[in-house]
């Protein structure tokens, strides 16, 4: 079904039993070991996501260094979430975790204190922007935000100096839902996408809407035609639990059936090879 060469941008190694979870975590999923990642992908080219539940990055390097030799026909690249200690490392530090395969560094805003004092979602993004890597190194910024905080950010991140050269990446749909789609909230995400100043990471769509996910077409074609240079795609496997406490597992191969019918063809090619490609793959 997917082209060749297609980039899955979002996908998870969970493996509790090297590398503990946080204590502190909002949920608590079965292991999703490198092995059962490389058995369950659907590409061979793939942006492994540190996620939130992981107590530290030592898993994420651990697994983008034993990838390629265990699995020499996979490109492998990492998002590193954003710690407190990311601003206390050396330039060599970067250069280590660039070597790794890092390309992105992430902020997960959905937890934490973004919805009620956007100055400090403000002040980590210019942060990040102008570390070593971002500034540097060419990496990007992604971060799981609501879509009223994207919103919010919108001025900040097309006004604001220290952000033009940076590219961020919106996670999970930009966190929008099918009854978003004629709030204000949706039109500025939209906006800030248009600018070029953003991406935006399509699938999960169960996660947006549980009950139906083709409920999400409107979403996905308003997103496609405002800014097809801007789509990625990825699975979210191994999947997460989001909602009463319970696991919640996509049908990805029926999500991509439907992606596929509501983009064309160049859309399509964008979202799986164009875009991943020159985002993901820099300095190879």
């Amino acid at each position: 079904m997917l082209p060749r060469e297609a980039w899955d941008s979002h996908l998870h190694c969970l493996d509790p039993q090297r590398f503990p979870f946080k204590p502190t975590r909002a949920y608590t999923p079965p292991p999703a070991t490198l092995e059962r990642m490389v058995r369950h992908r659907q590409t061979n080219k793939l942006m492994l996501v540190q996620a939130s539940i992981e107590d530290g990055y030592e898993g994420l390097l651990a697994h983008l260094t034993e990838c390629p030799k265990l699995y020499p026909s996979i490109t492998i690249r990492g998002t590193i979430c954003c710690e407190s200690e990311l601003d206390r490392l050396t330039k060599e530090e970067f250069e280590q975790w660039h070597e790794a395969g890092v390309r992105c560094v992430r902020i997960h805003g959905v937890y934490g204190q973004c919805r009620d004092q956007p100055e400090l979602m403000r002040d980590q993004l210019r942060a990040l922007a102008g570390s070593y890597g971002v500034r540097v190194l060419g990496w990007s910024i992604s971060a799981q935000l609501p879509l009223p905080v994207w919103a919010s950010l919108r001025p900040f991140l097309i006004e604001e100096k220290s952000m033009q050269d940076t590219i961020l990446i919106a996670d999970h749909n930009g966190c929008a839902e099918p009854d978003d789609i004629e709030t204000s909230d949706f039109r500025a995400f939209m906006d800030l996408l248009g600018s070029g100043r953003l991406y935006v990471k399509i699938g999960a769509l169960y996660r947006r809407s549980p009950d139906d996910f083709l409920r999400m077409e409107p979403v996905i074609r308003a997103m496609a035609e405002q800014a097809p240079d801007r789509l990625l795609w990825g699975s979210d496997w191994p999947h997460v639990v989001t909602r009463g406490g319970k696991l919640q597992v996509g049908d990805v191969d029926a999500e991509l059936a439907a992606l596929r019918g509501w983009l064309s063809e160049k859309e399509w090619r964008q979202m799986l090879v164009d875009n991943p490609q020159s985002l993901f793959n820099t300095n190879e």
